[in-house]
């Protein structure tokens, strides 16, 4: 009894084993390792398609018959690929100096009837077989000579080359453990997606004057239909100006993906907010004249309004003992709805429509030895 009693009075539970304790984890640290990379070849792609799904049309209280002519919508497909040459990299670990090759853009575009169309290359982008060596100096500015090729009619492109992945951003800054997430900062969203579509191709003066002569000779009611159709907002006015919001979470660290095993992270991107008008203006938008000269809108709106949200998800496959990223791949929905009345003489007149889209963007690196 008195051996039973001692092992329970106060002090006796000071003797005993420390119950067992988890370690904590220390992570893994996701970020590009770019002294360990000689040669590497960047893919992007994209797709995207934006279709008007309604239209309504309504005068004097009346609905207009005849808007379904207004549905449908155009996709475009985006293909362009680069290869850099590593040649130098400071103490943090950002190049300082590439050779950068160019192998060109290939660019598809399917209209409102499914007519598929191959689209020349911008002089505004890089052409295939145009090869850069770039240089940062100790002040961060960039010196880039052409060393095979031509440069595209682009100040701002020659003007600055990325040094980094687009795609780094969406890395962690610091070391994560498995199911640990990050917010993802607006800007960081927005380098990683980049433009969704190719820079407008201008046209030649002699086909500007060529449409200007088919404006004059259409009918007034050819000119309204035409109008019509660029009352449908400013979806591109909105995505050059979104506010991105996005989180990133480590689901795993071997994933299968294209048979190796890799770090796999899951992206979310969101933003939505008013939508602008469309930048033509008017029902009758820009008339002949020139593109620098625009009528004023024959009516000014008595109310406007239009929202537009756009959803992302994407995967992340890293390497993580090559400290590299393999793969990016990114599915989008965007959805859109415009409305606005205006007064024309005596004549009331209200529209609405509606848009939806899709987006597909992937990233691919495929490494080499120099």
């Amino acid at each position: 009894m008195q051996a039973l009693i001692a092992t329970i009075i106060p002090g006796a539970a000071l003797w005993l084993a420390p119950l067992p304790t988890t370690p904590p984890a220390e992570g893994v640290q996701l970020a590009t390792r770019y002294e360990s990379i000689e040669v590497v070849e960047v893919t992007r792609e994209v797709k995207f398609g934006m279709q008007t799904t309604a239209m309504e049309l309504e005068v004097d209280g009346e609905i207009q018959e005849g808007m379904d002519r207004m549905l449908g919508g155009t996709s475009t497909s985006v293909r362009s690929v680069h290869k850099d040459d590593i040649l130098k990299v400071n103490a943090e670990g950002v190049p300082t100096h590439i050779q950068r090759t160019f192998a060109g853009i290939q660019s598809k575009r399917t209209n409102r009837e499914g007519n598929l169309e191959d689209m020349e290359a911008s002089p505004r982008e890089p052409a295939e077989g145009l090869v850069l060596d770039i240089q940062v100096g100790e002040e961060g500015e960039q010196k880039i000579k052409i060393i095979e090729g031509e440069a595209p009619e682009n100040e701002a492109f020659m003007a600055q080359q990325p040094m980094v992945f687009a795609i780094d951003g969406l890395l962690p800054n610091e070391a994560v453990e498995v199911d640990g997430t990050w917010e993802l900062e607006n800007e960081d969203i927005r380098r990683a997606l980049g433009e969704w579509s190719p820079s407008p191709r201008p046209r030649p003066e002699g086909e500007r004057q060529r449409r200007r002569d088919r404006d004059e000779a259409v009918s007034q009611d050819g000119r309204r239909r035409q109008g019509m159709r660029r009352m449908g907002g400013n979806i591109g006015g909105f995505l050059r100006t979104a506010e991105w919001e996005g989180q990133a979470t480590l689901v795993g660290l071997k994933s299968e993906f294209e048979g190796g095993q890799y770090a796999l992270i899951e992206l979310e991107f969101k933003t939505e907010g008013d939508l602008p008008e469309a930048e033509r203006g008017g029902f009758g938008g820009r008339r002949r004249g020139g593109d620098d000269q625009v009528q004023p809108s024959v009516a000014a709106p008595k109310a406007l309004e239009g929202e537009a949200e756009v959803r992302i998800k994407g995967k992340l496959y890293f390497d993580v003992e090559a400290g590299r990223p393999i793969a990016v791949l990114m599915e989008g929905e965007l959805g859109s709805t415009f409305s606005r009345s205006m007064d024309r003489g005596e004549r009331q007149i209200s529209m609405h429509s509606e848009q939806e889209g899709e987006l597909e963007l992937t990233f691919r690196f495929a490494y080499q030895a120099r």
